[in-house]
C-alpha cells in the first residue's frame, strides 16, 4: 500500500500526512512545500514502511502511552543525522544506524527528513521470545555486527513483499525478531536463532553486489568477500545452489546481455553488448548464449524485434 501527498492540494498535504501517520506519534513540520510518501507492507505480524518525505518532528508523551496502550518495538533506519530523547536519554543518531524505540515509552525527535528510511513494526511478544527480554531496548541504537545485515533483511522484504507467499510470513516475522535479539545482545543463544536470517541476508548482500557490478571484469570471489565481509569459503557455501560463484556470476551476466537484446531502444552491436558484461569476444558470447538460451544473440534479437 502507498501513500503520497502529490494526490492532495498543496496546502493540505502536512494535514494529510499527519493524519496518515500520526497514530503513534504528535507530528509537526512546515507546512508550507511539504511532501510525503510512504510505502507500507504487512509480512504476518510485522510492518515495514519505507518513507520519503520533508523534515518532520515528532513526539509520543507518557500521557499517550498510557491512553493509547500500543505495545510494539520500532526500528528505524535514517539516511540523515537524527537528534532524538529516548526516555531520559539524549541521543544523536548517526545517519545509517537503526534505533529502537518503544511504544510503551515516551520519545521525541527533533526535525529530520526522510529518505529512503526504513521503519519496521514488531509485536512485543515476538521480540521477547527471540531476546528473552523486552526491557531496555529504548533509545538503542545498533552498529556492527548483526546490524548491516538486518538492513539488508528489512530492504528485502520491503522491495520483495509482493513475492513473499503468505506462508512464509510467520518465519520472516520471526527472522525479523531473531536478527534484531543477535545485534541487541549476541550470545550463543540468539546467535544461533539468527543464523539461517544471517545466511539469507549475507547471500542477499552478496547478489546484490553483483547485480551492481556486472560490467566489471575485477568481479572475482575474493573482490565479493571483501566487500561484503564473507570468506571464501561461506561465498562458496551460499552460492554452491547455483553451482558456485563463477556460475552464478555468468548467469546473471548472460541474463543482462538478454535483457539489453530484447530492449527495442537498444543500439549498440552484440559484441559492444557482450564486451559491456564481461564477454571477451563475440563467439564467446555466442556460445554462452546459446547454451544457456538454446539460441545464438543474433536469433534472439531478430525474434525479440519482431
Amino acid at each position: 500500500m502507498t501513500f503520497s501527498t502529490e494526490l492532495v492540494a498543496p496546502e493540505h498535504r502536512f494535514d494529510a500526512w499527519r493524519t496518515a501517520l500520526s497514530s503513534s506519534h504528535v507530528l509537526e513540520a512546515e507546512p508550507a512545500g511539504f511532501f510525503g510518501r510512504v510505502r507500507s507492507v504487512q509480512i504476518d505480524r510485522l510492518l515495514v514502511h519505507v518513507l520519503d518525505s520533508a523534515p518532520v518532528a515528532l513526539a509520543r508523551s507518557a500521557k499517550q502511552t498510557r491512553q493509547d496502550g500500543l505495545d510494539h518495538v520500532i526500528l528505524h533506519l535514517s539516511r540523515h543525522a537524527i537528534q532524538a530523547r529516548a526516555g531520559e536519554t539524549d541521543l544523536a543518531v548517526a545517519p545509517g544506524r537503526i534505533s529502537v524505540n518503544d511504544l510503551s515509552r515516551p520519545t521525541t525527535r527533533r526535525a529530520a527528513p526522510e529518505t529512503e528510511s526504513l521503519v519496521a513494526i514488531l509485536p512485543r511478544d515476538l521480540v521477547r521470545e527471540a531476546l528473552g527480554t523486552s526491557d531496555d531496548l529504548h533509545g538503542r541504537v545498533l552498529q556492527g555486527g548483526a546490524a548491516p545485515l538486518l538492513e539488508t533483511h528489512l530492504a528485502f522484504l520491503a522491495d520483495r513483499a509482493a513475492e513473499i507467499p503468505a506462508s512464509a510470513g510467520p518465519d520472516l516475522a520471526r527472522a525479523t525478531a531473531a536478527l534484531l535479539a543477535a545485534a541487541l545482545a549476541p550470545s550463543a543463544r540468539t546467535l544461533a536463532r539468527a543464523e539461517p536470517a544471517f545466511e539469507a541476508a549475507k547471500a542477499k548482500r552478496a547478489r546484490a553486489y553483483i547485480e551492481a557490478h556486472l560490467a566489471s571484469d575485477r568481479l572475482t570471489p575474493d573482490a565479493i568477500g571483501r566487500a561484503v565481509g564473507l570468506s571464501r569459503s561461506v561465498l562458496f557455501r551460499l552460492f554452491e545452489p547455483h553451482g558456485g560463484v563463477a556460475a552464478y556470476i555468468w548467469g546473471r551476466r548472460l541474463a543482462a546481455v538478454r535483457e539489453a537484446l530484447a530492449r527495442p531502444q537498444e543500439v549498440r552491436q552484440i559484441g559492444e553488448i557482450g564486451a559491456a558484461f564481461g564477454f571477451a569476444s563475440g563467439a564467446h558470447l555466442s556460445r554462452s548464449f546459446r547454451r544457456a538460451y538454446g539460441q545464438t544473440p543474433r536469433d534472439f534479437r531478430d525474434a525479440a524485434r519482431r
